[in-house]
């Protein structure tokens, strides 16, 4: 009998050990990941860095990634309009300082926009008819435009999103100044303003007609050499390699006593002799500068006479080959037309392409393609749309609406507008449309309803929030020794001297950041100033709005003295087992990311409990984000099992995580294991610092 119970025990332990109860049902160091080996998210990219707060349609967009069939890249911007537009279209004028299209915070127009809503209710939004869907990112111009491919991440978006955003709110408030209507105004007034706008239009248009193309076609007409420059050094650098290679030197004058006697120098050898001559005093980078003098002084005395000559070459490699037997000082090898025909001859595919680009724009006229990916150069160069505003009869009463237009095209990305037409639309519609309808034009236009993304009835969202500082507050209740209504009033005491607190410190807090870029006037350093500035005042609000969370949290711990942690442990090991089991089955079985929302506190302090302090701040050494944090939706994208315990991979909405960087281990090394956008992060971290997560069933 004794002898059943240990073969019992041990097979036990062996099961305990492969599988581990805590690791729901998953082996030990068992890991399965939605963006590796074909997963949904195998080609997903990073998206944004949140610089219009959209993290929850962030989120979002990753989760229909992986539910939606063929995983489309879903437009994060899109699916933030949608909630707004469903959620505050009803709203009206007087009540826009609420509205999801503004965040300033005295309610102006201006940088950042879209809060973006909660996941479930997005995607709701989505499937409303009347929006019908949503559009792929490479559909909508904003974030096409701030993606960098090489990269597979989001460009500086911080600053392009928020330059976009407020050039497009200033162009917008210049002309509702210059031709809005309102009710109010009398009759005669609505008149000329509506004339004025008539004839400000027919203006623009006529202009823009007669004007963009031919100055972007003289634009592309007009030949530079850094083409033709950037070839010539690649092939350079190449020959430097050959040669050092083969001699075993990188000294120019033992290469010179290499290949100075040759009677048929290979192509290498040949263009050195070309440059360098019979010298044979120059060092290395001696012979580079002289080397890139002569192409620069030749290329500018005969490669654009090549091509503007009557009678050009028939192609780009003909025009350089005169160039090269041109350039030098060896005669002997000048005079050897086949070395320089092996020469050409060696040029990469990728080089001859940039020539031939050249070739057909100067010499056969082929501008199609320059103009399309120049197109805004009209609207931003002072030669272009400011000097011709400048000049019309009817335009030139406007001219700050030229130089609004020149900030807008400049704040745009040239090679993702390239339909010239959508931009004319968008500036010549300003007066008639909503402060609303006119970023969704800018930012997030409509793509046609055939290209839409339609969200299935089918697709069901479930929210599964936290919220320990209203469970408590109830047990408190049940237990009969307190009423709301007493645990409200000293809640309402312990918030109102927090208010005052929170005022009372801003001014040294704004003086810091001031001190920090004392005597920094570069256009880096004032961004950051302004952001960082900006994050403190929006900081504020939302610890003003989040005062009375905070008290309730503080109160309720005190009310429930001793019993407070144990009944913490319980409504944390509750709210663990019911999001494993269900992260499990979602990552492992549905292959379908898991939406939840942390305290940006715990990326660099693991040891937080946000959920538990009814606060979420940021601790950092930079005293000017000191208190900057807040609630951020994020997605689970990976789950392993270690030891018994559950990782999550935790996808953001940008590239570089520095934040989680700061939290570090007792012996110094890195907290977190993290890769580009995204970081491995522990069960009970997770559960310390959640609001909830979402549940998205197909």
């Amino acid at each position: 009998m004794m002898k059943n119970k240990l073969l019992l025990f041990l097979l036990l332990s062996s099961v305990s050990k492969v599988f581990g109860q805590d690791c729901t049902g998953m082996v030990d160091n068992e890991e399965q990941r939605l963006d590796k080996n074909g997963g949904p998210l195998t080609q997903s990219r990073i998206q944004d860095q949140d610089g219009l707060g959209t993290c929850f349609a962030n989120s979002t967009s990753v989760a229909l990634q992986t539910a939606l069939p063929g995983n489309p890249d879903v437009s994060y911007l899109q699916l933030a309009f949608s909630h707004a537009q469903k959620e505050y279209a009803p709203k009206n004028t007087a009540q826009r300082k609420d509205s999801a299209y503004i965040i300033n915070l005295d309610g102006s127009r201006g940088n950042v926009l879209i809060n973006g809503g909660q996941v479930c209710d997005t995607i709701k939004a989505v499937k409303d008819k009347k929006i019908g869907g949503v559009c792929k990112r490479d559909d909508v111009a904003l974030e096409k435009s701030i993606f960098d491919s090489k990269t597979n991440n989001s460009k500086d978006s911080l600053f392009v999103q928020n330059t976009v955003i407020a050039a497009a709110s200033e162009y917008y408030d210049s002309t509702k100044l210059d031709f809005g209507v309102n009710p109010s105004f009398a009759k005669d007034e609505i008149a000329k303003r509506t004339l004025a706008f008539t004839n400000y239009k027919m203006a623009f248009d006529g202009m823009i007609e007669k004007k963009q193309a031919k100055f972007t076609k003289e634009a592309c007409l007009k030949p530079d050499t850094s083409n033709v420059q950037i070839v010539l050094k690649n092939l350079l650098a190449r020959n430097y390699a050959y040669l050092t290679n083969k001699y075993g030197s990188s000294n120019s004058s033992k290469i010179y006593e290499n290949v100075k006697g040759k009677a048929n120098p290979d192509s290498a050898q040949f263009f050195y002799l070309m440059n360098v001559g019979s010298s044979s005093k120059y060092s290395d980078g001696e012979v580079r500068v002289t080397v890139e003098k002569k192409l620069n002084d030749s290329l500018e005395k005969n490669y654009i006479g090549e091509l503007n000559s009557t009678n050009p070459p028939s192609d780009a490699l003909s025009a350089l080959r005169n160039i090269l037997m041109s350039v030098g000082g060896s005669d002997k090898a000048k005079s050897n037309k086949a070395v320089v025909d092996k020469l050409i001859s060696e040029f990469s595919p990728e080089d001859k392409e940039i020539l031939n680009k050249d070739y057909n724009r100067y010499v056969k006229k082929e501008v199609g393609e320059c103009m399309n990916k120049n197109a805004l150069s009209y609207y931003t160069s002072d030669d272009g749309l400011i000097k011709d505003f400048a000049q019309d009869p009817c335009l030139k009463g406007y001219l700050v609406q030229g130089k609004n237009i020149k900030n807008l095209a400049g704040a745009l990305d040239q090679g993702n507008f390239l339909n010239i037409n959508t931009l004319n639309s968008f500036m010549n519609k300003l007066p008639t449309m909503s402060y609303e309808e006119t970023m969704r034009a800018i930012v997030a236009p409509e793509c046609s309803d055939d290209k839409k993304i339609k969200v299935p009835e089918s697709l069901t969202c479930e929210s599964n929030n936290f919220n320990y500082p209203y469970m408590l507050q109830q047990k408190l209740v049940d237990t009969g020794k307190f009423t709301h209504a007493g645990i409200e009033q000293q809640i309402n005491l312990e918030a109102a001297n927090d208010l005052v607190q929170i005022e009372s410190s801003q001014p040294q807090k704004i003086a810091q950041v001031e001190e920090k870029y004392s005597g920094k006037t570069d256009a880096n350093s004032l961004k950051l100033k302004a952001l960082e500035i900006q994050n403190l005042e929006i900081d504020k609000v939302n610890r003003k709005n989040n005062a009375h969370e905070v008290a309730k949290a503080k109160i309720n711990k005190q009310l429930a003295g001793s019993d407070e942690p144990r009944i913490w442990n319980e409504y944390v090991e509750g709210n663990k087992k019911k999001f494993n089991s269900d992260a499990v089955n979602l990552l492992k079985n549905a292959k379908q990311a898991v939406p939840i929302t942390l305290c940006t506190r715990m990326f660099n302090d693991p040891s937080s409990t946000a959920l538990r302090d009814g606060r979420c701040e940021k601790n950092s050494s930079d005293s000017s984000y000191k208190d900057v944090g807040g609630y951020h939706a994020v997605t689970v994208v990976g789950v392993r099992c270690q030891k018994g315990k559950l990782n999550y991979l935790i996808q953001n909405s940008w590239g570089e995580w520095s934040a989680i960087k700061e939290a570090k281990n007792p012996d110094g090394t890195q907290h977190f294991e993290s890769e580009f956008g995204k970081a491995w992060m522990g069960e009970d971290e997770i559960m310390n610092n959640s609001y909830g997560y979402q549940k998205i069933t197909k």
